[in-house]
C-alpha cells in the first residue's frame, strides 16, 4: 500500500479522448447515469486565480491532504455501487479502493459538517487505472465544481457546498478491471477558511515578564512591539497561552495575533503596559520646627503628600524635574512627618519619616527669690534643660531641670545687687538667651 503514498494526484473527468464504442461497453450497468455523467465531462477550465480561489496558495489549508504521506488510511468495502451500499468516506482520512469488475462504480458517503468548502481528490500510479472521479448529490446528479487548480502534487476539486450528505463517486474512465494489487486512493478534506478570532490578552504591567490571555486552541501566536517580533509561541488545547516576553517599559504597546494551522490570519488585539512601579522613596531637605514648608524631590510629576500622622498636613505636584516645595504650618519639635509620592498611575511609593528639628532655644519662665545668703538658685525652664547660672562670665553652678521643668542650683552666696545670669540649654543645643535676676539683701 505505501507504494501508493506520496504519488502524483490524478484528477480528471476526461483526460483522454474516448470513443462511442468505449462508452457502449458500459451500457448495460446499473450506474449507465452516473457513468455518463462522468464521461462526458470535459476538463473544467482553471479557475481566474485573479478573482477565484487560488488551490495552490491554499492546499495547506486542510489537513486531508497533508495525509497522503502518512499510514493513516481507509480500505474500500465492496460492494459499494450504488447510494445504499455507499462506503463512509470520512474527512482527513485517505481510503484506497480497486475496481473489480468493467462495471464497477464505487460510491462513498461523505458529510459535510457546515456550509464551506470541500476539496475533493485522488490518487494512483498504476496505467491500469485511469481514474475519473466526481461529486453527486442524493439523487445522482453530477456536482459542478466550483474551482479547480494544479499543483506540483496533482489536481484538486473544490465545492462550495451546504451541510449536508454528498457521495464521490470514482470509476475507470476506459472500464478495464484493476489487477490484483492494483489500487487509487480517494480523499477528501474540508478547506478552512475562517480565521481565529480576536485574541484576549489579560492585563501586563511593568513588572511582568509573561503575557498571556486566550485564542484559538493550537493556534500560533505573534506578539509584537511597533513592527518588532518579541515572541511567538502555541496556544493549548483549551487556547490559553503564556508567552515569556521582557519586561516593557510602561505605556509600551504590545500586538498580538493568532495564526490557526491552515495559516488563516485573525485580526489583532492590542494592550498597553501598565505602570505597576511606585515612584522611588522622596528625598527631603532637614524640616526644623521654624519651617513652614517642606522642600526636597520625588518622582516627576508625582503628587507629594505630607502627613502628621493621619492628618494631610500639606500636599503637592513636584515639577517636570521632581523637585517640591510643600506649604505647612510650623510644627513642632520632635513630631515624625511622613512624606510619600503618588504617580499618575496610583502608585504610591515608601513613606518617608523624617523628625522635626529642634530650633527653637527654650526659655526661663520663673527665678525665685535669691539674697545674699542663698545657696541655691531655684525656678523653672524647659524641661531636662541645662541650667547655668553666671556671674559675668564666671559659671557659678549648673543643673538639669527635672521633666516638669523645675530647677535648683547650688551656688556660693553672692553679695546684695550682684546680677546673676541663667542660661537654659536643651538637648537639641539650643541655649537661651540670658534671664538676669538680682541678689537681695536678707531680710
Amino acid at each position: 500500500m505505501k507504494k501508493i503514498i506520496g504519488i502524483a494526484i490524478l484528477l480528471t473527468l476526461s483526460f483522454f479522448s474516448f470513443s462511442a464504442n468505449s462508452v457502449a461497453a458500459y451500457t448495460s450497468t446499473k450506474n449507465q447515469s452516473v457513468i455518463d455523467q462522468l464521461k462526458v465531462k470535459r476538463e473544467i477550465p482553471k479557475s481566474d486565480l485573479s478573482t477565484k480561489l487560488d488551490m495552490s496558495s491554499t492546499l495547506k489549508k486542510t489537513s486531508s491532504f497533508k495525509k497522503l504521506a502518512a499510514d493513516d488510511y481507509f480500505l474500500e468495502i465492496e460492494p459499494n455501487d450504488f447510494i445504499y451500499s455507499a462506503n463512509y468516506l470520512p474527512l482527513d482520512i485517505l481510503t484506497f479502493g480497486s475496481f473489480q469488475t468493467y462495471e464497477d462504480v464505487d460510491y462513498y458517503e461523505v458529510t459535510v459538517p457546515q456550509s464551506g468548502t470541500l476539496l475533493l481528490g485522488g490518487i494512483t500510479d498504476y496505467p491500469s487505472i485511469s481514474l475519473a472521479i466526481g461529486l453527486f448529490d442524493e439523487y445522482d446528479q453530477f456536482i459542478e465544481p466550483s474551482y479547480k487548480d494544479y499543483t506540483d502534487i496533482g489536481t484538486y476539486f473544490a465545492y462550495q457546498l451546504p451541510a449536508g450528505t454528498y457521495y464521490a463517486v470514482a470509476i475507470d474512465y476506459y472500464g478495464l478491471p484493476s489487477d490484483y494489487g492494483e489500487v487509487y486512493g480517494i480523499q477528501v478534506g474540508m478547506l478552512d477558511t475562517i480565521p481565529p478570532k480576536k485574541p484576549t490578552i489579560n492585563t501586563i504591567d511593568d513588572n511582568d515578564k509573561l503575557i498571556t490571555g486566550y485564542a484559538e486552541a493550537k493556534s500560533k501566536i505573534y506578539v509584537y512591539r511597533g513592527s518588532s517580533l518579541l515572541k511567538t509561541a502555541y496556544a493549548d488545547s483549551n487556547g490559553r497561552y503564556s508567552i515569556p516576553i521582557p519586561v516593557q517599559k510602561t505605556g509600551t504597546v504590545l500586538t498580538v495575533f493568532s495564526e490557526d494551522a491552515a495559516e488563516n490570519v485573525g485580526p489583532s488585539a492590542s494592550i498597553r503596559v501598565l505602570d505597576k512601579t511606585p515612584p522611588a522613596v522622596p528625598t527631603v531637605n532637614p524640616v526644623d520646627d521654624n519651617d513652614t514648608s517642606i522642600k526636597g524631590k520625588a518622582e516627576a510629576n508625582s503628587t507629594v503628600t505630607v502627613k502628621n500622622g493621619k492628618n494631610i498636613i500639606g500636599s503637592v505636584t513636584a515639577n517636570s524635574k521632581g523637585e517640591f516645595n510643600i506649604a505647612i504650618k510650623a510644627v513642632a519639635a520632635k513630631t515624625v512627618l511622613k512624606v510619600t509620592a503618588k504617580d499618575a498611575a496610583g502608585n504610591t511609593s515608601k513613606e518617608k519619616s523624617i523628625t522635626v528639628l529642634d530650633k527653637t532655644p527654650p526659655k526661663v519662665t520663673k527665678i525665685n527669690h535669691v539674697d545674699n545668703n542663698d545657696q541655691y538658685v531655684k525656678g523653672k525652664a524647659e524641661g531636662n534643660s541645662t541650667i547655668t547660672v553666671k556671674v559675668g562670665s564666671k559659671v557659678l553652678g549648673t543643673a538639669t531641670t527635672s521633666s516638669k521643668g523645675d530647677f535648683s542650683v547650688k551656688i556660693k552666696a553672692q553679695k546684695t545687687d550682684t546680677t546673676l545670669s541663667l542660661y537654659a540649654k536643651d538637648v537639641a543645643g539650643n541655649t537661651s538667651k540670658a534671664y538676669n535676676h538680682k541678689v537681695k539683701k536678707a531680710k
